[in-house]
């Protein structure tokens, strides 16, 4: 065992052949039910995740161990991939004209004319490519594609859209045609570069305001069992979470931990997966302290703004959050969204700090 800095115990464990591992916590005092302690955590890092078939959001959230139904971290090595060449395109925003999509909707009906194993998968939109072209766009942005939990959502049925991430740095599991533990990261790239080679860049509708972990009765899946008050925005009084993303809770952006962590995810995603930019939902709520108090230099902001790796990036900013704070960021090109009350703008990276100025 060894610790994470929360002092939390690490289990390094086998699961098979899939080269697992699972975090668990283990009496952690706080102000979250007893039912929360004594569970397997994903690690907030791990580039895969694996969602076992009897798979329970409510096992989660009660009391005991559950080893047995839970998601669990793959260990991947994310780095021999035969790129051919490929990076980011850098089109002018000027000159970007969007295409939004749910990966799994896109090709999952009969009608797309395709195979039934790759229907709906990332594998599924490769081979839909020429239609696109054929539309004369020049980016695509994917709907949530971030590992999330499909039973964040009323009994009986699942969530389909994917604003409920578990993970900011692995692809979703379901959308891969292949199930092997480098599978969907491997397939996800795949996508990558063939819409690359169409000249068409590739966006993703990302979710840094909130998780899956719900409210004080949600389940206990990764961050709030690690450190809650440091990934999460509390009450003044500390008895429940402040919900300024109308989800439950609210992820603590500019605490430096959870910032940090944001800005490796959009490095890893350029970097590693070579995404050509992304859309911030409720992106006003980057720019709140951890007392909920709006900032006039928020930390993650300028983190992103002055991060190399990140500069020509595409950002789309949905500049506002569900407690009412609005605030614009200067953009070139605005890019209407279906069904928005507002319209979201779009600019490079180093517009981004604007946003709170």
């Amino acid at each position: 065992m060894t610790s994470l800095g929360f002092n939390q115990p690490l289990c390094i464990l086998p699961f098979g052949h899939r080269p697992s591992f699972q975090t668990k916590m283990f009496g952690w005092e706080g102000w979250l039910n007893a039912a929360q302690t004594a569970k397997v955590l994903l690690d907030p890092y791990g580039r895969g995740v694996v969602v076992p078939k009897n798979y329970s959001r409510e096992v989660a959230r009660q009391k005991g161990d559950n080893a047995a139904t839970a998601m669990k971290s793959v260990v991947i090595d994310p780095h021999p991939y035969d790129w051919e060449g490929d990076t980011p395109l850098k089109k002018p925003s000027s000159r970007t004209i969007v295409y939004e999509m749910h990966v799994r909707g896109f090709t999952r009906h009969p009608s797309s004319g395709l195979d039934e194993n790759i229907r709906g998968t990332y594998a599924g939109l490769i081979e839909r490519i020429p239609y696109l072209w054929d539309l004369g766009i020049t980016a695509v942005e994917l709907l949530p594609v971030f590992q999330f939990d499909a039973q964040d959502c009323p009994a009986g049925l699942v969530n389909y859209w994917g604003y409920a991430p578990v993970s900011f740095f692995a692809p979703h599991q379901t959308y891969s045609s292949r199930q092997d533990p480098l599978g969907p990261v491997n397939e996800f790239r795949d996508m990558v570069k063939a819409v690359h080679r169409a000249g068409i860049e590739v966006i993703l509708d990302v979710v840094f305001n909130h998780t899956a972990e719900g409210d004080h009765n949600g389940p206990t899946l990764s961050f709030r069992g690690f450190e809650n008050s440091a990934y999460y925005i509390l009450e003044q009084d500390r008895s429940r979470y402040a919900n300024y993303s109308g989800c439950g809770h609210t992820l603590n952006a500019n605490h430096p931990i959870v910032g940090r962590m944001i800005v490796d995810s959009l490095r890893y995603w350029v970097n590693e997966m070579h995404v050509d930019g992304f859309r911030l939902d409720l992106a006003s709520i980057l720019s709140r302290d951890s007392a909920g108090h709006l900032m006039s230099t928020p930390p993650v902001l300028w983190d992103i703004e002055s991060d190399p790796v990140l500069a020509g990036t595409k950002l789309i900013a949905e500049a506002w959050d569900a407690a009412g704070l609005y605030r614009w960021a200067v953009s070139s090109v605005t890019v209407g969204r279906s069904g928005m009350a507002a319209s979201a703008t779009i600019s490079e990276a180093s517009s981004v700090a604007r946003m709170v100025q």
